[in-house]
C-alpha cells in the first residue's frame, strides 16, 4: 500500500487531528501472515482427528495454537479494516481520523504477542498459557460521534469474522462432540448465537442509514458482536475455556484492593516509589532527576491518592496480573511500563490482557494530575526532562508514548 500524501493533504489532516496511515503500514504488512497461520493450524487440527473424534480432542498444544491464531486473526482483521475503510471513507489522501488510528494501533499491538505464543505452543508439547484465557479484545477508543468511516470498517470486520466463526462451528458439527463436553459446546454455540444476533441487528439498522441514537445503537451492537466472536473462537479451540453448564457468564475481573503507601509526612515514605526499579539504580545519583522528583512531590495536591494508585499497581504486580516490561516512561517520575497478563481493575480503570500501561504525571491548570495511560509505547532517545512544566500537559502523552 502506497500513499503519496501531498503538502495540502497533510495540512488539512493536521487541522482535523488526523494521522498518516503510514504510521500503521508496518503493522499491516508484518501481520499479513496471520491469515495463513489460522488456516494452517486449523487444517492441522482437522488432520489430527482420527475417525469420528472431535476437534476438541486435539492435543493441548494444538488447541492453544488455534486459540492464539484466532485471536491474532480477529485483531489483524479489525486493524486492516480500520486502515482500509477509514482511509477510503472520508476521501483523505493517506490519513485516518485520530480515533481510527488509535483503535487500529490498539488492535495491531496485540497481534505479534499472540503469534509468538502460537509459535511457542507449536514447539513445546508441555506449553501452558502465561495469560488468562479467554482473553478480551483490547479497549475501545471512545469518541462521540464515531466517524462514519470507522463504523464502515467495523461492519466489514464483523462480516469477515462472523464468516470464519461459522466455518469453525461447521467443523465441529461435521464430527462427533464427546458427551462430556457436549454441554460446553452448546453454551459456546449460544454465545455465537448472541453475537450473530447483535451483528445481524447492527446490519439491519445500518441499512437504514442511521443517525443520532440509532447510530449509537449500531456501534454498541457491532462491538458486542465482535466481543462475542473473539471469546467464542477461543472456546471452540480450547474446551476447558467454555462454560460447563448453566448460562454464559461474563468474564470475572480481578479487583485489587490494598492500603496506600506511606505519604511524605509518614515514616517509611519512599520518594522513588513511583519510579521504575531498574531506572532507580542510576537515577538516584543524578542531581537533576532528584530535583525533578522532589519538585513533583512538593506540588502534588493529593499525595494520598497518588500513592494509593501506585499501591494498586504494586499489588497487581505481586499477584501476577501485570508484569514489568523492562522499560520506563520518559517523564518524571519515570514510571515502569507494565504488561497486563489478566483482566484487572486498578482504581477506576479496567485493564485487559496484553495491554501496556504506565503511571503518568501531567500538568493541568497548574496542578499535577496522575493517571494510568494505556497505549502503544515506542523507544525514544530524547533525554528525560526536568521538572514538569505548566504547559497544558499535552506533551506528557504523545502518541506513540515515549519510553526510555
Amino acid at each position: 500500500m502506497s500513499h503519496g500524501a501531498g503538502m495540502w493533504s497533510r495540512m488539512v489532516a493536521g487541522l482535523h487531528g488526523e494521522v498518516s496511515v503510514d504510521a500503521l503500514e508496518g503493522y499491516r504488512q508484518a501481520g499479513s501472515t496471520v491469515y495463513d497461520l489460522l488456516d494452517r493450524v486449523q487444517r492441522r487440527r482437522d488432520e489430527a482427528r482420527l475417525g469420528e473424534r472431535s476437534p476438541w480432542e486435539a492435543d493441548h498444544g494444538l488447541q492453544c495454537q488455534v486459540a492464539f491464531a484466532w485471536n491474532a486473526f480477529v485483531l489483524q482483521t479489525l486493524g486492516d479494516e480500520l486502515v482500509a475503510a477509514g482511509t477510503d471513507a472520508d476521501g483523505a489522501d493517506g490519513f485516518l481520523p485520530r480515533v481510527t488510528a488509535d483503535q487500529a494501533a490498539a488492535f495491531y499491538q496485540q497481534v505479534e504477542p499472540w503469534v509468538s505464543r502460537a509459535n511457542q505452543a507449536a514447539t513445546n508439547p508441555s506449553y501452558e498459557p502465561d495469560v488468562l484465557l479467554p482473553a478480551e479484545l483490547p479497549h475501545w477508543v471512545e469518541v462521540q460521534p464515531c466517524p462514519r468511516g470507522h463504523m464502515v470498517a467495523m461492519m466489514a470486520a464483523v462480516r469477515s469474522i462472523q464468516g470464519r466463526a461459522e466455518i469453525a462451528v461447521g467443523t465441529f458439527e461435521a464430527g462427533t462432540v464427546p458427551e462430556p463436553i457436549r454441554a460446553r459446546y452448546g453454551l459456546v454455540k449460544q454465545r455465537i448465537a448472541d453475537a450473530d444476533t447483535a451483528a445481524d441487528y447492527a446490519l439491519q439498522l445500518w441499512a437504514g442509514d442511521p443517525s443520532g441514537h440509532v447510530y449509537d445503537q449500531v456501534e454498541q451492537h457491532v462491538k458486542a458482536a465482535l466481543e462475542g466472536y473473539y471469546l467464542a473462537g477461543q472456546m471452540l479451540a480450547i474446551p476447558s475455556l467454555a462454560p460447563t453448564a448453566g448460562r454464559v457468564e461474563p468474564l470475572q475481573r480481578q479487583i485489587v484492593v490494598v492500603q496506600p503507601l506511606p505519604g511524605p509526612d509518614k515514616v517509611g515514605f519512599d520518594p522513588w516509589c513511583l519510579t521504575d526499579p531498574r531506572f532507580q539504580a542510576r537515577a538516584r545519583e543524578d542531581e537533576q532527576v532528584r530535583s525533578a522528583l522532589d519538585d513533583m512531590w512538593r506540588r502534588d495536591p493529593d499525595t494520598r491518592t497518588t500513592l494509593r494508585l501506585q499501591a494498586l499497581i504494586n499489588r497487581a504486580l505481586a499477584v501476577g496480573a501485570v508484569e514489568l516490561t523492562g522499560l520506563h516512561y520518559n517523564r518524571c517520575p519515570w514510571s515502569a511500563i507494565y504488561l497486563v497478563k489478566q483482566p484487572v481493575q486498578i482504581g477506576e480503570r479496567r485493564l485487559r490482557a496484553l495491554q501496556q500501561f504506565t503511571y503518568a504525571v501531567s500538568t493541568e491548570d497548574g496542578q499535577l494530575e496522575h493517571q494510568l495511560v494505556v497505549g502503544t509505547f515506542a523507544p525514544t532517545r530524547r533525554p528525560a526532562p526536568g521538572p514538569p512544566a505548566d504547559d497544558g500537559g499535552d506533551h506528557w502523552r504523545p502518541p506513540p508514548f515515549p519510553v526510555g
